[in-house]
């Protein structure tokens, strides 16, 4: 609670203090430690688990939303397989509120043995030497056969999530507030925690901004083992991304953020103010799903990061060339042992 709050008006010769003055006193909460943070507003609910985030939390990480936009109208990725992917949306519009089919659709539809990308259920947010938070989600990697599953690993550019998924998993941290009878302080008290986890605005869901950090984090982890360390000097080389879909049938929203490595350090090290203030900028961009035939590729040239996928395809061909070399020269050679 700031001094304004707790002191009455004392004039003209308290509103020129300066700035800087005020600054000194009452750091911003973006140079403050997280525990810190928990410590002055030790009467809020601070260091809970994401899904029960509110907008105060965005507040003290400094994390804002921009407004809404539409995606670019030409969007094309380099993928050279099946661009498109209706076969795979055929259910998705079906049971619209079945959240578990829509989200099976995406991670066919983006995930499927010839797409680049590779699927794993969940992801964590970590909080210094705290337990693991699992954060249910689809996580999508860069798809590399040449490599190894922890390289891969490294290399998490996406997520996925319904928003009735969401929906459904908060009202689960509430499971403590609900009576097999009918109790009505209890049903009164739960309602007022349900009002208040909600968010005012849908679009500004603070576990989508979880959800950002946790990637980030995912892949400072994976780099700090030591895998790929010629990717170290760049853990946001490119924005991180999360897919949000719902019971709309024509519009889904696709969030984005590079995470700076300041805020990674204010969870890493959470009673360690941070060098330097962070904050977080998502950004919001509308996909239209129709033409559904188009897509599957509209999708993948948002999410991946071009450079990366360049090499990936780059190197799916390599090898195939190998193996056809290959192929020739036994046949050449007459060996007894042919290749398919």
């Amino acid at each position: 609670m700031t001094r304004s709050r707790i002191l009455p008006d004392m004039g003209t010769s308290s509103a020129q203090r300066s700035a800087s003055e005020a600054a000194s006193q009452f750091p911003s909460w973006a140079s403050v430690s997280i525990y810190e943070t928990a410590r002055r507003h030790c009467r809020e609910r601070i260091l809970v688990q994401p899904l029960q985030w509110t907008s105060r939390h965005l507040e003290l990480l400094q994390c804002s939303f921009t407004d809404p936009r539409p995606a670019p109208p030409t969007a094309q990725s380099n993928f050279t397989g099946d661009r498109d992917g209706r076969k795979y949306m055929r259910h998705f519009f079906v049971c619209t509120y079945k959240y578990v089919g829509r989200e099976c659709s995406i991670r066919a539809l983006l995930a499927s043995p010839e797409c680049p990308l590779e699927w794993r259920t969940d992801l964590s947010l970590r909080l210094h030497d705290c337990p693991l938070v699992t954060l249910p989600c689809t996580a999508f990697f860069l798809r590399d056969e040449s490599e190894s599953e922890s390289a891969m690993l490294a290399r998490p550019i996406a997520a996925h999530i319904e928003r009735g998924h969401i929906t459904t998993l908060r009202m689960n941290t509430l499971r403590s507030f609900t009576s097999s009878r009918h109790n009505p302080p209890v049903d009164a008290i739960r309602s007022i925690k349900w009002k208040n986890l909600v968010p005012s605005e849908p679009l500004h869901d603070p576990y989508i901004a979880a959800l950002l950090i946790a990637l980030a984090q995912q892949r400072r982890k994976m780099l700090d083992r030591g895998v790929r360390p010629r990717d170290k000097a760049g853990v946001t080389e490119w924005p991180f991304k999360v897919l949000c879909t719902n019971e709309d049938k024509e519009i889904m929203q696709l969030y984005s953020a590079n995470i700076p490595s300041s805020l990674l350090d204010k969870f890493d090290y959470p009673s360690v103010p941070p060098p330097e203030p962070t904050s977080i900028s998502i950004q919001i961009t509308c996909i239209y799903y129709k033409p559904l035939e188009t897509l599957r590729d509209r999708l993948l040239a948002l999410i991946l990061p071009a450079t990366d996928h360049d090499r990936v395809e780059k190197k799916r061909k390599m090898v195939d060339e190998d193996e056809d070399k290959h192929l020739c020269t036994r046949h050449t050679r007459g060996d007894s042992i042919t290749c398919i």
